[in-house]
């Protein structure tokens, strides 16, 4: 049965989803994060890093942990491009606190530099993470970003990433590069779990919540 540990990195959430076969590694928070997610491990063999998105505060880690801990990274091709230049993309917000946040995470990802990782396995919706040890697979969760992936375990818990927040109150994404995209995946995420949400900012969401 796949159980999920939150790894926590300061605003950021990371998580180990782990399984009778194996773990796997959910997204690697800012650059010089690496000790701080190594020590929250202790010694899991993890068998492949997957990433939701390509925001530096997700993938600012994943050159020095695949490195570290001899793992693959898996992400949506989509999202390739910002691991170069995060900033390329346009957040959107139609909240107030939605536009600020929109404003200072564009200001924050233009000065943050990401060291380049080897995209190893890239993964789309259904694709099955058996073959890493967990009972899990990948459901594809644009808005946020363009490549935004959720992972969806055998036990109905799911990981969004930033396609929801919990940040005052569970919502979708507060940012997105499109709304319509993001709000047609909140209504899947809600559709396919039956457990409990597990997002990139803030508590786990019940899905009554969302």
């Amino acid at each position: 049965m796949c159980t999920v540990q939150r790894i926590s990195c300061g605003f950021v959430n990371c998580y180990l989803l782990m399984d009778d076969a194996g773990a796997i590694l959910i997204d690697t928070a800012n650059p010089h994060c690496s000790d701080l997610i190594l020590r929250q491990l202790g010694n899991v063999s993890v068998n492949l890093i997957v990433l939701t998105h390509g925001h530096s505060d997700h993938v600012g880690s994943a050159a020095e942990l695949s490195q570290k801990l001899h793992a693959p990274v898996a992400m949506h091709e989509a999202d390739t491009p910002l691991i170069t230049a995060p900033a390329s993309r346009k957040l959107q917000g139609h909240t107030l606190l939605g536009r600020v946040l929109a404003g200072a995470s564009q200001s924050v990802m233009a000065k943050t530099r990401v060291s380049p990782f080897v995209l190893t396995v890239p993964v789309d919706e259904g694709f099955d993470l058996s073959a890493y040890g967990v009972r899990a697979h990948v459901v594809a969760l644009p808005g946020h970003t363009a490549g935004s992936i959720g992972i969806l375990t055998n036990t109905g818990d799911i990981i969004v990433g930033d396609a929801a927040f919990h940040m005052l109150r569970p919502t979708g994404a507060r940012i997105y590069e499109d709304r319509k995209e993001m709000e047609a995946s909140v209504e899947k995420i809600k559709c396919l779990c039956t457990g409990s949400i597990y997002v990139g900012h803030g508590n786990p969401i019940k899905v009554t919540d969302l």
